[in-house]
């Protein structure tokens, strides 16, 4: 992976990736190697050792772009912490205006669960059901196949990468032709239930 790890290697990845759209508030390349450094801080070299694959770079260099990048633990569905409720919301910051939930509502029958997310988008209204709340994980898959009816442009959707090189879950709004180029690319995205 060494040659990957060059400043121009870098820099090349990331003018590839901002002709996808990744970055767009950035003028150039190297501003947005300076933000992504920046927001790794001390922890850059690691991050960067980090990457085995060409991919697992990409979703690396991506993470720091939170207007298009959704990547969090998948722990944490918990009463009170409203997991499904701020998802859906941090969903919609990143779906390029495609995604616009109202009626936002979870409600939690016990402690326990179950978890009962209702939503409203395009017109339609939108049920998901977190059955036990001993599963303390989202099921963003389930949540993401619905939240794909609801959007703007069915030639759109979200999807998560099955191959980020960390613990939590990389999540993006991207087109089919988008899909296709990063698929070239070496990314791998998680069939829908």
């Amino acid at each position: 992976m060494a040659a990957l790890s060059t400043e121009e290697a870098l820099l090349q990845t990331l003018a590839e990736l901002q002709a996808l759209g990744f970055y767009a508030g950035f003028a150039g390349p190297g501003l947005a190697l300076r933000h992504v450094k920046d927001y790794y801080g001390l922890d850059w070299p690691d991050v960067l050792a980090g990457a085995r694959t060409p991919a697992g770079l990409d979703q690396l260099l991506l993470w720091p772009d939170e207007r298009r990048v959704w990547c969090r633990d998948l722990e944490g569905v918990y009463p009170g912490e409203e997991a499904y409720a701020t998802t859906l919301r941090e969903w919609a910051g990143i779906s390029r205006g495609l995604f616009e939930p109202q009626e936002v509502l979870e409600r939690w029958h016990t402690p326990l669960g179950p978890v009962e997310v209702t939503w409203k988008a395009a017109g339609r209204a939108f049920r998901l059901d977190h059955p036990d709340g001993h599963d303390d994980f989202l099921h963003h898959l389930a949540l993401m196949r619905q939240v794909n009816q609801g959007l703007r442009d069915p030639a759109y959707r979200f999807v998560a990468c099955d191959d980020y090189p960390g613990d939590c879950r990389f999540v993006v709004v991207l087109h089919e032709r988008e899909q296709r180029l990063l698929r070239g690319r070496g990314w791998s995205f998680c069939p829908l239930p």
